[in-house]
């Protein structure tokens, strides 16, 4: 028997989120500690939906924690201008190991960041007009899209189908702004009613993902997408899309 959704336990994360839905926990405070090196475990929560996770370095554990972090893009279909991919390589260089790790959902990771390089590289991407928003987290992740070449114009309006419908399927959140481009902690208090119009206040119990193809190529793997489009072009000119939806919603193993 299905308990009705009022009698529904909620997860630990879920609890966290219904009670935070502008998912900005004390990360302003945090960022801006230079006593403290790392974010609290419900805070790392947070820092997932902002493209960010919270990790330690292994090889050092026997000395102790050394925490640092892990920083995702939420590049739709992957693409980028020059002028963007360049400033990413100068923050790997800057603030991050030197290197930057390709997905395979098209994104671009930096890793080794420690804390007091979190909000500088932060903010350049911002500045860029990029951003990690929801590139983590319980959200729709990073919009895939075939990386065909555009030989046709119709080619591109998949592309720019894929970019609209990222930013139509992002969180509506002030917090991301207010901490990594202002520097702001948003009051809670004053905020509390917030309730993402999509995703609402306990956002979704795992990631989602969703992936355009165009055939006759499945190069994005299209079939292991929650929600997939498959283009259909007619006489050279995009008409619409199939719809596939199931794919792969993730799971935790023994927790179903």
């Amino acid at each position: 028997m299905i308990k009705p959704a009022s009698e529904k336990k909620l997860s630990h994360n879920e609890i966290l989120k219904e009670n935070d839905p502008l998912l900005a926990g004390n990360l302003a405070a945090t960022l801006s500690d230079p006593e403290v090196d790392r974010f609290s475990n419900d805070d790392g929560q947070f820092l997932k939906f902002h493209g960010i996770y919270q990790q330690d370095d292994r090889d050092k554990r026997k000395t102790g924690k050394h925490y640092m972090f892990m920083i995702r893009g939420r590049i739709a279909s992957g693409i980028m201008a020059p002028d963007q991919y360049r400033v990413y390589d100068d923050l790997a260089t800057n603030y991050a190991n030197n290197t930057l790790r390709l997905t395979s959902r098209q994104s671009i990771q930096f890793h080794g960041v420690v804390k007091t390089g979190l909000g500088p590289l932060m903010k350049t991407i911002n500045e860029a007009l990029m951003t990690t928003l929801a590139a983590c987290g319980d959200v729709n992740r990073n919009v895939m899209a075939s990386p065909t070449p555009a030989t046709d114009a119709w080619i591109n309006e998949v592309h720019e189908d894929s970019e609209l419908l990222s930013n139509a399927l992002q969180p509506t959140t002030q917090a991301y702004h207010s901490i990594w481009v202002e520097g702001v902690q948003l009051d809670l208090e004053e905020h509390k009613d917030h309730d993402d119009p999509l995703y609402g206040k306990t956002y979704l119990p795992r990631k989602f993902k969703t992936a355009f193809a165009i055939p006759p190529l499945n190069d994005v793997d299209l079939f292991t997408n929650c929600l997939g489009f498959i283009a259909i072009a007619e006489n050279d000119k995009l008409v619409g899309y199939n719809l596939t939806a199931g794919g792969g919603l993730g799971m935790s193993h023994n927790n179903p």
